[in-house]
C-alpha cells in the first residue's frame, strides 16, 4: 500500500470538473464558441499524447498485459490530468510544476 493511498482516495473518483471530462451535452452548449474550439484542440493533443507517449511507455514498463485491462483507457489518463491541472503548483525553477500532496488543501474551500 502506497504511503499516498489515503490522499489518493480523497480525490474525487470521477476526476475534477475540467472541460476534458465534460459530457457531450455540456460541451454542445459551447457550440460555435472559441472555447469549444480550444477544448476540441486540447482533446486532440491529449489523445495524441496518450497514443504516442503515455500508452507506449506504460506498455514498456508494465508489459502488454496492461493493455487488456478494462481500466487501461484514455479516460483514466484524462482523470489523472484533471487532478494535476487542478492541484499542480509551481514549486521552483528546479522542480517546475509539481503535485504537492496536502498543500492543495490550502487552495480549496471546505463546504
Amino acid at each position: 500500500k502506497s504511503r499516498w493511498y489515503d490522499y489518493l482516495c480523497s480525490l474525487p473518483p470521477d476526476g475534477e470538473p475540467v472541460p476534458a471530462l465534460w459530457s457531450k451535452a455540456s460541451l454542445s452548449s459551447l457550440q460555435g464558441s472559441d472555447l469549444q474550439v480550444t477544448i476540441a484542440a486540447e482533446a486532440e493533443r491529449t489523445e495524441y499524447f496518450w497514443d504516442t507517449r503515455v500508452k507506449p511507455l506504460l506498455v514498456a514498463a508494465l508489459g502488454k498485459a496492461v493493455v487488456r485491462r478494462p481500466d487501461f483507457t484514455i479516460a483514466i489518463f484524462q482523470r489523472a490530468l484533471s487532478y494535476a491541472s487542478s492541484r499542480g503548483f509551481f514549486v521552483d525553477a528546479d522542480h517546475q510544476d509539481a503535485l504537492v500532496p496536502l498543500a492543495d488543501l490550502f487552495n480549496h474551500k471546505s463546504a
